[in-house]
């Protein structure tokens, strides 16, 4: 399955109180990747008058921004988050959710995925700002989970790839997450690559070309779908690094 965080309100305080400060700096295709950079042509608004409602499931403005740029370097590329916000009451996506930002100068509405997924945009000119992260609805309304996901080359992956997105989310748990979160993502050691249907093959070419059935039945956390999977561990990825993969179109990249 997806490793993932479920940060309630209390954590969700708790993490943002223990971050530290930082400069600024393929995943799964049915999740968003959680952060995207502001361009610097997007200018903010000169006033604003938006009244939105402060969740403590979600962090302040500052202390995301802190936590997803450490994140994506120690990610470097190999490995990525996504988050996902829900109903606290139905823990299913809320159709009419909005998620924004505010400051004195600026509004900007983030981008929400009809499955919940929300594009937190990292920007230097909103922390000047001391923007807020609203939403539309009553206080206590929604959580918020936090996935790790593997990001593999489309094309040409090797098992050399598995291994540095292995390698890189270990490293992301160990500098990244608080001392008190590491124990409910316990030790990921290996990919799977995953499909809706149990009759895919994948190949494995090592010299030799083997067949790698994806007949593993695992539960995928974000769509909360059965997948069946081939899986890939940290072990066989050191000892044959140069073993390419040849997948199926689109599979589903989820640690384990």
């Amino acid at each position: 399955m997806k490793k993932k965080i479920l940060i309630p309100a209390a954590l969700a305080l708790a993490l943002a109180a223990t971050v530290g400060s930082a400069q600024p700096p393929a995943t799964s295709p049915e999740a968003t990747p959680a952060t995207e950079t502001n361009s610097a042509d997007e200018a903010p608004v000169q006033t604003v008058q938006v009244r939105g409602v402060r969740d403590p499931a979600l962090m302040p403005y500052e202390k995301a921004y802190d936590f997803l740029t450490r994140l994506r370097k120690a990610g470097d590329g190999r490995m990525d988050m996504v988050i996902r916000i829900l109903s606290a009451r139905t823990q299913q996506p809320i159709p009419d959710l909005e998620v924004f930002l505010q400051g004195e100068t600026t509004y900007r509405k983030l981008a929400l995925s009809p499955e919940g997924f929300l594009t937190m945009v990292l920007d230097p000119a909103y922390l000047k700002d001391k923007v807020a992260i609203l939403t539309n609805k009553p206080k206590g309304a929604i959580v918020v989970e936090y996935y790790f996901v593997p990001t593999l080359p489309a094309d040409g992956l090797r098992f050399a790839d598995i291994g540095a997105s292995i390698a890189a989310v270990k490293r992301a748990q160990r500098e990244v997450l608080p001392w008190y979160l590491r124990p409910f993502m316990g030790t990921i050691r290996e990919v799977m690559l995953c499909y809706p249907r149990k009759d895919q093959e994948l190949l494995v070419t090592q010299g030799e070309t083997v067949v790698r059935p994806a007949n593993i039945e695992q539960k995928n956390m974000l769509s909360r779908n059965t997948v069946y999977c081939a899986v890939f561990n940290e072990a066989e990825a050191r000892k044959a690094p140069d073993s390419l993969v040849a997948a199926p179109a689109s599979p589903i990249a989820l640690f384990r």
